[in-house]
This record gives structure tokens, C-alpha cells and sequence, in this order.
């Protein structure tokens, strides 16, 4: 029977989603010990929450990965979405001092507030009649300018968000934002996203799939950072958080399944598994 699967999941990437899987486990798990310790503050409970997001991410990758490898640009863009947001999460708890996280989350909220205004905006210019996103806006920024009166005096208040590249070099994380320009790419269907499918013209003029299990390494090596360097750094400033969450193990057995696959995907001995098919435009059925 015709299963409609263009390119299976080597042994190695199936293992390596396994271990993501797992990590979700363990954070789900950790959280659900430490939850009486999140405290009152605002920032702790967003941060998790945008964890919540990259387990999605992390585990919508997974999804494509077992279903088919061809799946690959549809994997890129949501390993993209699930690494800013994890560095999100991160960024939103990395000060010490508690009343600056909470600056940090009026500034994230904030975003909420002028997507809301920009979407009231542009809906009235397109004739509705409907002022709710306006209303809700406004409604953000009562509320947010209200908390931000009650921070302490020397806290700085944060007006706009900071560019990813940014946040990364605060995180100590400057070097991934190469990577970060290589996923976008495949969110905003640039030139280069399409190379799947086509050789450069000035060299020859193929259309073909060139998806094969080596393109899938380092998803899934970011998709694991996202998901773990997230929650070690909430959990890290939670009581009792840091003996909650284990992952070191999961961390060198990530580490050693990546490697396998980089390993076996480049060994001219090994069975390549539809390194590359014709493109046939939709998944054959």
C-alpha cells in the first residue's frame, strides 16, 4: 500500500524527536512541583507561558519530522518561531532584580497594545465600523501605565521590545543569530527557501527535491535549545526549580543523536534514504 510518504524518518531523527518528547515530559513535570513556588510576580507566569508556545513548536516538529522528511521547510519555519520565542521567554526573566522582570513583561504586553492599534487602524481605514481592537488598546495601555507607576523609582521603565539580536547577545546566545537568518528565510519564502526545489540558473536548471536526513540536524539541535534553554532559565529563578528539572542526561543524548545524524547522513557508505527525489509538486498520495 502507497502510504503517500515521500521521504521517511531515518531510525536516528526518529530517536532524536523521542528525546525532545521527552524533555517536554520533564518540563511539564517540573513545572507541575514548583507551581506553589511561581510566586505573585507577572513575569515568572508569562515566561511560562510562552514556554507553553515552544512545546507546541517543538512538538509540531516532531510531527513532520515522523510523517515525512520532505516536510523539512514547513519544520524550518516553525523551528523559527519556536526559537524567538523561547529567547522571548528568557529575556523576560533574566534580570535578578524581580521589578525589572516585571518591566520587561509591561514592555512585552505592550506589543499586544500596538498590534491591537495598528489592527484598529488599518480595519477603519478598510471601512469597519468595529472599534473593539481600538477599545482594547487603549484598555492595555490604562492598565500597563497603571503598574508601571507602582515600580519602584529605580527601575527602568522599557519603552519598546528589543530586536532579537539583541536579546540573544544578552543571553550570551550572539552566536545563534546566524542560524536565526537562515530559518527566517524560509518564513518569508526568500530566494533562498526555494533552493529545495532548483539549481542556481547560472549553473543549470533542475527542478528537483533535495531534502534529505542531514537537513534536519539542525532543527532539531534548535528546537531542543529552544525548549531547554527556556525552562533552565525560568526554573533556575524558581524556588526549588533548579532540582525540579533535569535535562542534562536528555542534553548528551540530544547531543549524540544529532551527531549520529550527521554522522551517517555524510558517510558516502551509508544508505542513503531519497537524498534526492523528483519534485512533484504536492505529497504524492
Amino acid at each position: 500500500m502507497n502510504s503517500g510518504v515521500v521521504l521517511p524518518a531515518t531510525e536516528e531523527i526518529l530517536a532524536a524527536t523521542r528525546c525532545v518528547d521527552d524533555g517536554v515530559h520533564r518540563v511539564l513535570g517540573a513545572r507541575d512541583r514548583v507551581i506553589p513556588w511561581m510566586g505573585k510576580y507577572e513575569a515568572p507566569i508569562e515566561a511560562l507561558s510562552l514556554i507553553y508556545l515552544v512545546i507546541r513548536h517543538a512538538e509540531a516538529v516532531g510531527t513532520l519530522a515522523r510523517g515525512d522528511l520532505v516536510m523539512l521547510p514547513s519544520a524550518l519555519v516553525v523551528t523559527r518561531a519556536a526559537f524567538e520565542t523561547s529567547a522571548r521567554s528568557q529575556w523576560l526573566v533574566y534580570p535578578k532584580e524581580v521589578y525589572a522582570r516585571e518591566a520587561r513583561w509591561l514592555a512585552h504586553m505592550k506589543s499586544e497594545e500596538n498590534a491591537s492599534e495598528r489592527l484598529g487602524k488599518l480595519t477603519a481605514v478598510q471601512g469597519s465600523t468595529d472599534h473593539s481592537l481600538g477599545v482594547r488598546a487603549a484598555e492595555i495601555q490604562k492598565f500597563r501605565e497603571a503598574v508601571s507607576e507602582r515600580l519602584p523609582p529605580h527601575i527602568k521603565r522599557i519603552d519598546a521590545l528589543p530586536n532579537l539580536r539583541a536579546i540573544l547577545v544578552e543571553l550570551g546566545e550572539e552566536a545563534k543569530y546566524a542560524a536565526y537568518i537562515h530559518l527566517s528565510q524560509f518564513s518569508h519564502g526568500a530566494y533562498h527557501a526555494s533552493s529545495f526545489y532548483r539549481d542556481d540558473p547560472w549553473k543549470q536548471r533542475v527542478l528537483r527535491e533535495a531534502v534529505g536526513p542531514l537537513d534536519w540536524a539542525p532543527v532539531l539541535e534548535l528546537t531542543w535549545w529552544a525548549l531547554s534553554s527556556a525552562s533552565r532559565r525560568l526554573f533556575r529563578n524558581v524556588k526549588r526549580g533548579r532540582a525540579a528539572l533535569r535535562l542534562d542526561d536528555l542534553d548528551a543524548e540530544m547531543e549524540g543523536r544529532i551527531t549520529a545524524i550527521r554522522v551517517l547522513a555524510m558517510n558516502p557508505s551509508a544508505p542513503k534514504v531519497g537524498a534526492r527525489v523528483e519534485c512533484g509538486g504536492p505529497r504524492r498520495q
